[in-house]
C-alpha cells in the first residue's frame, strides 16, 4: 500500500465522489516475483489460508529449491491438481510442535470401523480420522505441551502425512503392560503381535503418502 497520492480527476469522479472519499483507484501489477533482488516463487498455502486468499512465497535461490520442498512433503504424482493442493495444504496447517518423539515400532495402523451407508449410499466409515493413543504417551505429550494437571482424551495431529484426531485407548497400556509381565516379544510384521504401540492410525487419517 501507497500513502494517499494527488490523481487527476474525471467526470465520473467530479459527479459521483465531489469530495473524494467515497472512491479507491486500484492498480494491479504483474511482476516477475523479484523482490530486493530475491526472485520469491509460490510455495503453497494452508487449506484455509487458500479460502481467504493466502499462501506462502518462498526465495527459490538458484531455482529449483521450491520444487525440491514441494516433493519432500509427498508424493502427489497420482493426484488431480485440485486434490494435490487440498493434500499439500495439510503440511501448511498451523500447529504448534511437540518434542516427543514417536518412534516407528511404537505406532502402526488399524482398521477403520465401518458400517450401513451414508445418504449417497456409501459405506460410513464411524472411525472416520480418529485413531487412538495410550494414557502414557499421552501423558508424555501433556507435559511437553505443558498441561501438567491433567492428561487431554483428545488431540488434533498433524504427523507424516496424517492428519485427524488421536483419542484415549486404555487397552493399549493395558497390552503394554500384559506382555511385559509374560516376556511376550513383540512381532513388528503384524499389528495385533504388536504391543509395544504408543499410537494407532487408521487408513482414513492418511492423507498424504509420505505415511509409512
Amino acid at each position: 500500500l501507497l500513502a494517499p497520492q494527488m490523481q487527476m480527476g474525471n467526470r465520473v469522479l467530479r459527479e459521483f465522489d465531489s469530495d473524494g472519499t467515497g472512491a479507491l483507484r486500484v492498480q494491479f501489477r504483474d511482476d516477475s516475483g523479484t523482490l530486493m533482488r530475491r526472485h520469491f516463487v509460490y510455495l503453497g498455502s494452508s487449506n484455509s489460508q487458500m479460502r481467504d486468499g493466502g499462501c506462502y512465497f518462498y526465495d527459490d535461490g538458484e531455482g529449483g529449491q521450491v520444487q525440491r520442498i514441494r516433493e519432500s512433503l509427498g508424493r502427489f504424482t497420482q493426484c488431480s491438481i485440485p486434490k494435490m493442493m487440498s493434500r499439500m495444504g495439510q503440511c501448511f496447517t498451523q500447529a504448534r510442535q511437540c518434542a516427543v518423539k514417536l518412534k516407528r515400532a511404537n505406532y502402526n495402523k488399524t482398521y477403520d470401523v465401518i458400517g450401513g451407508c451414508d445418504t449417497n449410499g456409501s459405506a460410513y466409515v464411524f472411525s472416520d480420522g480418529v485413531g487412538t493413543i495410550s494414557i502414557d504417551f499421552a501423558r508424555t505429550i501433556a507435559l511437553d505441551l505443558g498441561v501438567e494437571n491433567f492428561i487431554p482424551s483428545c488431540f488434533q495431529v498433524r504427523y507424516r502425512g496424517v492428519k485427524g484426531v488421536l483419542t484415549l485407548d486404555p487397552n493399549l497400556d493395558v497390552r503394554k503392560c500384559w506382555a511385559e509381565t509374560n516376556r511376550i516379544a513383540d512381532n513388528s510384521r503384524y499389528t495385533n503381535r504388536q504391543n509395544n504401540l504408543a499410537v494407532l492410525f487408521r487408513p482414513s487419517q492418511v492423507s498424504l503418502l509420505r505415511f509409512s
